[in-house]
């Protein structure tokens, strides 16, 4: 789990909100469920993710065009330790690892989705503890709460819940209606269907589209069940007022409430639905509007796949020569060969790490192909594992200015003969800043031989060729 797929999560789930709003259009348009938009909108940026990151490329992959600065061929003297690298390979520079996510984040995440599921259920257990009485309504059986309700508790088995009010005060007709809407929902299985919504936004509680997509879940929830009754007969001016009027009762239930309790908080919006009427033409209105949701999916799935693996991550074939003295490399049509390297010179100190001068092509006036030096000071290419220069701090991309007080421009640059104890200072430039470095030699390392795959990938990253 890393930064990367933190990001492309979050960008996937905005893409597929942004879908969803389109597809959700549609649907009121023709009169159909609004809530497996979101339902499944949710679902999608639960899942994705997690895709991604247990079976790696099942998503399709997006193609976004590359902006890259132009990158400068280069080549140079690479240090003797580092095995020879064949002429007619030209090598990549390597892809930056992928930085894990910080330890204090996962930490993070997992306190916040365990106390938002903590929190739920104890909001659960509240409102298990509201006293309740049996009733009935038209020999439907029903419990009674003093301010609670009107809503559906439970979700093995749902019951309606009234509050006394409805059963005292409210008019028959009133009172059927609200029961028909709390009946819809447990027809329906929005119990069911919003307490899954509530345990995922609980497993990413950081996630800011999950969010937004759980509170539109919850409003097309109540407005399918509004369309329900309506289609079913009742009259559209009495269940304007009854939802009036139980939105203007008291509700007291726990700050933090499952979602199955929803009450009207979106009242306005539920008003809006009930009375406005499908657009003319819909269906040239809709069609490009499907294409767009369906095409902003299609871009979630692509952003929420882990990236291609550059062309040194991938896997190779590797071969010896009869004598052993010769390795390949092969993958597809890219083939790495490494000669077995002589024995070291014991008497030759070894720093591990393989400077280049940056260079570029050019062609003089006789077609004769020659290179021309872009950068002045050599630059840090390779550096070798616990080798002095690693243990030193030095870095790939460190801009050698000078060595034991030599400018590296000058001949012998910064490569003059040193023995194993001997110290060299390197002033080097990083970023902004100049620093000094002290690096002492060791006796020069028995290359691996046979070549591993990391040898060969290690190759693949040299600047030069």
């Amino acid at each position: 789990m890393t930064t990367e797929w933190l990001f492309r999560a979050l960008a996937a789930g905005a893409l597929l909100y942004v879908a969803a709003l389109a597809a959700a259009a549609v649907a009121g348009w023709f009169r159909l469920p609004r809530r497996w938009v979101w339902a499944a909108a949710m679902a999608g940026t639960l899942l994705l993710p997690v895709l991604a990151l247990a079976v790696p490329g099942s998503l399709p992959k997006l193609r976004l065009p590359a902006w890259e600065a132009a990158v400068v061929e280069t080549r140079g003297s690479l240090a003797s330790a580092t095995p020879a690298v064949s002429d007619d390979i030209v090598a990549s520079p390597a892809a930056p690892a992928p930085r894990p996510l910080p330890r204090a984040a996962r930490l993070a995440w997992l306190a916040a989705s365990l106390a938002m599921l903590g929190g739920l259920a104890w909001s659960y257990a509240r409102l298990r503890r509201i006293p309740l009485r049996a009733g009935e309504v038209d020999g439907v059986p029903m419990l009674v709460a003093e301010r609670a309700g009107p809503m559906v508790l439970g979700i093995v088995r749902p019951r309606v819940v009234l509050p006394r009010w409805a059963m005292e005060s409210a008019p028959d007709e009133e009172r059927r209606l609200i029961v028909a809407h709390e009946r819809a929902h447990v027809a329906a299985g929005d119990a069911w269907l919003l307490a899954l919504a509530a345990a995922a936004v609980a497993l990413m509680p950081w996630h800011p589209a999950l969010w937004l997509q759980h509170r539109r879940l919850r409003l097309a929830v109540e407005t399918d069940c509004d369309a329900r009754v309506l289609a079913a007969g009742a009259s559209r001016r009495l269940y304007l007022q009854v939802l009036l009027r139980t939105a203007g009762q008291p509700f007291s239930l726990p700050a933090l409430v499952p979602a199955w309790t929803e009450r009207s908080s979106h009242l306005e919006r539920r008003i809006v639905i009930m009375t406005s009427k499908p657009p003319t033409r819909r269906l040239p209105r809709a069609i490009p509007l499907a294409l767009l949701a369906a095409g902003v999916a299609i871009a979630a799935c692509g952003v929420a796949s882990s990236r291609e693996p550059a062309p040194d991550e991938r896997t190779g074939v590797i071969q010896l020569s009869p004598d052993g003295g010769t390795a390949t490399w092969e993958r597809g049509d890219v083939g790495i060969e490494m000669r077995r390297p002589p024995p070291p010179d014991s008497s030759i100190g070894y720093l591990g790490f393989s400077p280049y001068f940056a260079e570029r092509p050019a062609v003089n006036r006789g077609g004769v192909r020659t290179w021309v030096p872009v950068q002045t000071h050599p630059v840090v290419a390779t550096i070798e594992r616990g080798s002095p220069a690693e243990r030193a701090g030095l870095r790939p991309g460190d801009v050698l200015l000078a060595a034991d007080g030599r400018d590296t421009r000058e001949p012998p640059y910064h490569s003059g003969p040193i023995r194993p104890g001997e110290s060299r200072r390197y002033r080097v430039r990083r970023g902004g800043r100049e620093i000094e470095l002290r690096l002492t030699a060791t006796p020069p390392p028995t290359p691996r031989w046979p070549p591993t795959e990391e040898d060969f990938r290690q190759a693949a990253r040299m600047p030069g060729r």
